[in-house]
């Protein structure tokens, strides 16, 4: 493992970087460095450390200690810092006003996108009772209720093009299916979740499936795949065609709301497209550790998101215990054999990588994690990519995208909530008698580094 992370700089100075953003809100963490220099052992990696370190101290957010306590009225002009979430009647998203983050909702069709200058006559209220953990470890200390607001500057066209998209989408689901499958493929492709219901939502938790309504690697795996196929069809250098796919992602992030998880995907997705570009094999943990240093230093506080955690905890265990196969495949029923193995092997290493996480913050481990997210990945990446061609198809072939999203969308939506709703009612969660430290969860994750052994690609 030592050799491993000597010869990643990046993998260090990330580590670094974690320690150092996290050390002014817990000080202990600051502990952390003297094993990691001690275990390296090298004044290369040495120094990847501590310049990680250093600029998380520079970077790193302090997690408000309360909110807001009482109503006060404001004017002025503030910046909107967030991509606008949409509900059934509403829009919300958070504003940045005088060195605080406040959210606000404002109506459904109003025209506000992320990096916005808007003028703002309004109160500014406590966070409601029973949000504010969450709300304050997102840096948000109160909710803005305006009286009026007025745009005086718009921030870039692209995200407003993509607030356009998911807007769109989720019209035109609503138009072709019924409410309850409609809300679940907003949730699938777009992160739209507030539609919902929470029997739903609750059967998602008990099978250790709620990560499907949030757009990350999966989906962005799926999608870079369909449209790298497309693009192959076009008849333009392929350098070109990376820079487009690399649009179209970046599009389709923005879209889906910027979240930690599909920034990592895309931004992964095209350090391995590039690298096949110059015909070089492509490193999953260094592009792991690339899009982590780079996201945590435009969103420090990032580092205390459950998303943020979850997900490159995961592929840092697909990038540490993955298997790298051959790529010789013979014949159709080998390849789909090898598939299938594949999913068992990625489903499995999620599952044993991420468990002592969900102890911890949800205090119990789903036992039907594996078999649920065996059967219903296939269904996930289906219905993502026809209901996302169906929404591209509508604005040259109405009908036909209308019946593509009712007869297979629809179908494989009402087939996924009959197994979670069946797979939920097992109840095979057993709940941890206490909660425990955070900090057991570092040895714990230092013990299964200690399993980890080079990986080496099959003759």
């Amino acid at each position: 493992m030592r050799a491993e992370l000597l010869n990643r700089p990046l993998l260090l100075l990330a580590a670094g970087l974690i320690v150092g953003l996290s050390s002014l809100t817990y000080n202990f963490n600051v502990l952390f460095l003297i094993p990691l220099l001690v275990y390296t052992r090298e004044i290369r990696a040495g120094w990847a450390i501590v310049l990680g370190f250093g600029l998380g101290l520079i970077l790193a957010p302090r997690i408000p200690e309360q909110g807001v306590l009482d109503h006060q009225m404001v004017a002025g002009d503030v910046r909107v810092v967030s991509m606008p979430r949409l509900y059934s009647d509403r829009l919300g998203f958070e504003l940045e006003f005088e060195g605080h983050r406040l959210v606000t909702t404002q109506d459904r069709d109003a025209d506000v996108s992320l990096g916005d200058l808007v003028s703002v006559k309004g109160s500014v209220r406590p966070l409601k009772e029973g949000t504010e953990d969450f709300y304050l470890s997102h840096g948000i200390v109160g909710r803005l209720r305006t009286d009026s607001l007025e745009v005086k500057e718009r921030g870039p066209s692209w995200y407003r093009a993509a607030m356009g998209i998911r807007r769109g989408f989720v019209d035109f689901t609503h138009e072709a299916l019924g409410a309850r499958e409609a809300a679940v493929v907003d949730a699938l492709c777009f992160n739209v979740d507030e539609g919902l219901d929470d029997g739903f939502k609750d059967d998602l938790r008990a099978t250790g499936t709620i990560h499907i309504i949030s757009a990350s690697g999966l989906h962005v795996f799926v999608i870079a795949w369909v449209l790298e196929r497309l693009l192959r069809l076009l008849p333009i250098p392929r350098g070109w065609m990376l820079v487009g796919l690399g649009l179209l992602l970046a599009l389709y992030a923005c879209a889906a709301g910027l979240q930690s998880a599909i920034v990592r995907s895309v931004v992964m997705s095209m350090l391995g497209l590039t690298a096949y570009l110059w015909e070089r094999e492509s490193d999953l943990l260094s592009a792991l550790a690339f899009a982590a240093v780079g996201y945590l230093v435009f969103v420090p506080l990032a580092v205390f998101d459950i998303g943020f955690q979850f997900s490159f905890l995961t592929v840092g265990a697909f990038g540490l215990f993955g298997r790298m196969d051959s790529d010789r495949v013979e014949t159709p029923k080998e390849w789909v054999l090898e598939k299938l193995k594949e999913g068992y092997r990625t489903t499995l290493i999620a599952f044993a990588a991420t468990a002592p996480m969900v102890a911890f913050y949800f205090g119990f481990v789903s036992i039907t994690t594996l078999p649920a997210n065996l059967i219903i990945a296939p269904i996930v990446m289906v219905s993502v990519v026809a209901a996302l061609v169906s929404f591209g198809l509508r604005f040259v072939l109405l009908p036909f995208a209308v019946g593509l999203m009712k007869l297979l969308v629809g179908r494989l939506v009402i087939e996924m909530q009959a197994v979670l709703s069946g797979m939920g009612r097992l109840s095979l969660n057993p709940t941890l008698p206490a909660s425990f430290s955070g900090y057991w969860l570092v040895l714990i994750y230092v013990l299964v580094l200690a399993l980890a052994r080079r990986r080496v690609r099959p003759a």
